[in-house]
């Protein structure tokens, strides 16, 4: 599930050996509400929650944090230590009786977000709430928008308490429900982990397409062996466990004992089991290196000397037409998806946006990979790289926040406002090449370009839910996932593109490394070819192609009515 919003006040902020977020802190005094979403917080130092002390008694302060440290262990004596260790820790500094009169504590797993903010301010980025942070750079947003900060209170902050667990102040029961949840997530990581060996893509539905790689055999018996081991020596310890403590540790998912909860694991690791079986058993099973040498000691008689090469080759051949075979049987179920895949090109207009994307994708991979051959040898300045690459880097994030929502705000469609956003890089391009040498030209119309250019990232992925509901509509498929495949392909395929091109240029042009004021004329010519024109043809290509985007209002509105009868319905 994606929760989302649009921005229309934001600042970006980075920070080295201060608070990336202190702003908001210094709101605290004046907030009469406190989020905080964290991965950690400090071990050794409670300054911050100290100033969490410091509100006003009526001020309303919420913290949700997850508890960090893999637990790789799930079972004796180095487990419970452990585990205890890190929650007591928590439990120390998150009493929520110790922090304010109004405050409430939460624990969360599967949380790795950051906010911080008051009803008034609001940060999120990369920074944690704990003093180690301001030690290391840290970079993220601040903003002021009121419906921003309405949306975070009222649906971000329920949504991840849904996935929590509530601070109690009773110890034993406080470890056994952060342990178990804890120990739940980190066996539902470990389903992932193997689904990620198995399947290509996996639509909204959860409805998964079996594939398995057929280059490489990634997954062996004893993997699989020792993860069952794991898993029911861990169900052996809830037992265990449930024989001493047998009490209501997940009221509010209506658990009424650790029954359940065992009952819960039982099922992943059935879920896992699933996975060893059949085709895939006999994938894990697969032994290359033994056929090979079966095969040898079959033919020892004649694979000597001379003949050894042959017989080795020849073995090699028939290990992998073994495992080909193998793999072709393990991915059989992938087949509808593929055809699926293949259907899409028959959508009106696909091709179009394949080729948005892909010029896209293209034009600002050229930009950041060329711009340091630029700078060092057609101008000759290595002393600005750093200063020009973080010119365009962070203005490039305003893009973002800044261009994206303005524009859509502007011109509502999403094939105009790329087309409008192009235009922009293409005349920026075209000025930094009339002006070369003009530094003033070169650092403003490159960071313009770049924060243009960084706003066909968001417009992309417009795009592409644009299309995923146009397919609804028409044929009344869910290709969510596959819209997302190809657009990921044009994705990696578009960073291929802008690197052989530059190696093709470099190549082709003589180009001698760290040769600063020495290069050839050919080399000049060729790295200012690819870092201006090649971006500004994306640019035309990106243009035309949008003149063929399917999505006009009519479909627009056919696809709010789809969703706003769904939603009447799921009320």
């Amino acid at each position: 599930m994606i929760k989302s919003t649009r921005i229309e006040n934001a600042k970006f902020v980075m920070s080295k050996d201060e608070l990336t977020y202190a702003e908001v802190i210094e709101d605290f005094k004046n907030a009469s509400e406190i989020h905080i979403l964290t991965y950690n917080i400090s071990r050794d130092k409670s300054n911050l929650l100290e100033e969490l002390k410091k509100c006003d008694e009526d001020t309303e302060i919420c913290i949700v944090s997850n508890i960090p440290g893999r637990w790789e262990k799930c079972f004796g004596e180095w487990y419970k230590n452990k585990a205890r260790k890190n929650i007591l820790l928590y439990k120390s500094r998150l009493s929520p009786e110790k922090i304010a009169e109004k405050a409430e504590v939460y624990f969360c797993f599967s949380n790795h977000a950051k906010i911080v903010m008051t009803n008034n301010i609001a940060y999120i980025g990369s920074s944690n709430f704990s003093e180690e942070s301001a030690d290391n750079f840290e970079s993220g947003f601040i903003s002021k928008d009121a419906d921003f900060i309405e949306f975070l209170e009222e649906e971000i902050f329920p949504w991840i308490i849904e996935s929590s667990s509530e601070y109690k102040t009773d110890e034993e029961i406080l470890f056994l429900e952060l342990a178990i949840r804890k120990s739940i997530a980190m066996f539902e990581e470990m389903y992932e982990e193997y689904l990620q060996t198995f399947y290509l893509l996996s639509d909204h539905r959860g409805i998964e397409r079996w594939y398995y790689n057929t280059t490489d055999a990634t997954l062996s018996i004893k993997e699989m062996e020792k993860t069952e081991e794991i898993c029911y020596q861990y169900v052996d310890l809830l037992k265990n466990v449930n024989k001493i403590f047998n009490m209501r540790v997940f009221s509010k998912e209506g658990i009424n004992n650790l029954d359940d909860v065992i009952e819960k694991v039982e099922n992943i690791i059935a879920n896992i089991k699933n996975l060893f079986c059949g085709n895939i058993e006999e994938l894990a099973k697969y032994d290359g290196q033994g056929i090979v040498d079966e095969y040898i000691n079959q033919h020892y008689a004649d694979a000597y000397d001379e003949n050894l090469e042959y017989y080795i080759e020849h073995a090699i051949d028939i290990a992998n037409e073994a495992f080909a075979e193998l793999a072709e049987d393990a991915k059989d179920e992938a087949d509808n998806l593929l055809e699926e895949i293949k259907n899409l090109f028959h959508v009106k207009g696909l091709l179009s946006v394949i080729a948005v994307w892909l010029a896209a994708y293209t034009a600002y991979n050229i930009m950041m990979s060329s711009s340091v051959y630029y700078i060092m040898y057609c101008l000759c300045r290595p002393d600005l790289i750093s200063v020009y690459m973080l010119d365009v880097s962070l203005i490039g994030l305003l893009g973002i926040v800044i261009i994206v929502p303005l524009f859509m705000k502007l011109f509502h469609k999403t094939q105009k406002a790329f087309a409008i956003s192009q235009v922009a890089v293409i005349i920026c391009d075209i000025l930094i090449v009339i002006f070369h040498g003009n530094m003033a030209v070169l650092f403003i119309c490159s960071g313009v370009a770049s924060m243009f250019a960084t706003a066909s990232m968001p417009f992309s992925a417009m795009m592409m839910t644009e299309m995923t509901d146009l397919v609804l509509i028409d044929s009344g498929r869910v290709v969510n996932g596959t819209m997302a495949a190809l657009k990921g392909f044009s994705n990696k395929a578009g960073i291929a593109i802008s690197s052989a091109i530059v190696s093709f240029t470099l190549a082709a042009t003589g180009y001698i490394a760290n040769a600063i004021g020495q290069e050839p004329q050919a080399v000049i010519t060729g790295i200012t070819v690819a870092r201006f024109v090649v971006p500004v043809i994306c640019g035309i290509v990106i243009i035309l192609a949008l003149v063929k985007y399917p999505i006009t209002d009519e479909i627009r509105q056919k696809v709010r009515a789809v969703y706003e009868k769904q939603h009447t319905e799921n009320k």
